[in-house]
């Protein structure tokens, strides 16, 4: 029971300089933790910069009956229209000679 107690006394002992030294090692700052500070920084920046972009673009854009494709099925439309021969109302010389014929 006496190594028992003293194995288990050496492993407590040993976990509680590990777990000190792990402490020292979160506690010291990441190599790199500054570099991905900036870089997460640009990427902010830039993604909300990015965002007012496309906001400010979505104000100025013109609107959809000013743009090339409408303007374009626009003329399209109108040029069908003058392109078709306006109706003739119905001849009625055809009714008089009917008429004509029976008098």
């Amino acid at each position: 029971i006496d190594g028992r107690i003293e194995r288990t006394q050496a492993d407590l002992a040993k976990l509680r300089l590990d777990h000190e030294e792990a402490k020292k090692i979160v506690a010291e700052p990441f190599p790199q933790q500054e570099e991905l500070d900036t870089k997460e920084q640009r990427l902010k920046v830039v993604t909300d910069e990015l965002n007012q972009a496309a906001i400010e673009a979505k104000k100025n854009a013109p609107k959809r009956e000013k743009t090339c494709y409408f303007e374009r099925a626009k003329m399209k439309r109108d040029a069908a229209r003058l392109g078709k021969k306006p109706k003739t109302p119905k001849d009625q010389t055809k009714g008089r000679s009917k008429k004509q014929g029976i008098e």
